[in-house]
């Protein structure tokens, strides 16, 4: 919808990929499709030019490849089905992209030159947000700092051009790195020259959801200290903790 909320003459494909990590899933593919297909043909109605393509894609488990991996194997699978020449922007499944922000992903991705990786506004969790800030409509995430943060600890949020992914990927077994534990963001700094565009940016805003720091990714340090910032972040304000604490103790105080 975001994608086409504007009149465009533009040529579009719509690649619609339904990730999977087991068999049952994969079995199932024809029938998740179900469900979206009838959005995507009102779409195709008012934008005839509009080719689309239905894949599935089978991932290692979450329990042998950690999230912050899984980019690396989207683009693997991606690399056959889209010209080198294309600009890639990965993103995750909880986000609110604004039609201006695909603008300042063609501006700020040059190939060959610079990766964009946008920090993105991440939502607090709604429940404690409620007692703070009146939220009119959850579907929509308001920039404001009782309502979320600027998470900068986490890379889920790329922009690139295939070329650079490939020439990447050189690097990535000249100096045989396993892939399955490693982030594209680290590996872009280690390995290339490329220059690294990571700044906030007010369109990209995240829904909220829980964060775990598992075992998987306990053999990346870097990668669990992240995420350990994030669930001490990413819950509330330290004011919007302390309203909730205090107004815990004062009821359990009545209780008694």
């Amino acid at each position: 919808k975001t994608l086409f909320d504007r009149e465009t003459r533009d040529k579009f494909e719509v690649l619609l990929t339904h990730i999977v990590t087991t068999k049952q899933e994969y079995a199932q593919t024809q029938k998740w499709f179900e469900t979206i297909r009838t959005q995507v043909d009102l779409i195709h109605q008012t934008h005839p030019q509009l080719t689309i393509t239905y894949h599935t894609l089978r991932l290692p488990s979450s329990s042998t490849i950690p999230l912050y991996s899984q980019p690396i194997y989207l683009l693997d699978f991606f690399q056959t089905k889209l010209r080198t020449n294309s600009l890639i922007f990965l993103t995750n499944p909880y986000v609110n992209i604004d039609s201006d922000f695909f603008n300042r992903c063609r501006l700020n991705v040059i190939e060959n030159t610079q990766i964009f990786f946008p920090i993105a506004f991440y939502q607090y969790h709604p429940y404690i947000i409620e007692r703070t800030y009146h939220i009119k409509d959850n579907s929509t995430i308001d920039l404001h700092k009782l309502n979320g943060w600027f998470n900068s600890y986490t890379y889920d949020h790329i922009g690139l051009y295939m070329t650079d992914y490939l020439n990447l990927k050189k690097l990535i077994s000249y100096h045989n790195i396993t892939i399955s534990t490693s982030n594209l963001y680290d590996l872009f700094i280690q390995l290339t020259d490329l220059h690294i565009l990571h700044a906030p940016d007010h369109s990209l805003r995240v829904h909220y959801r829980s964060i775990k720091c598992d075992s998987t990714i306990q053999t990346n340090s870097i990668e669990y200290n992240r995420c350990l910032m994030q669930q001490e972040k990413g819950l509330a304000s330290h004011s919007q903790l302390a309203m909730v604490i205090i107004e815990n103790e004062q009821t359990q105080k009545k209780n008694k």
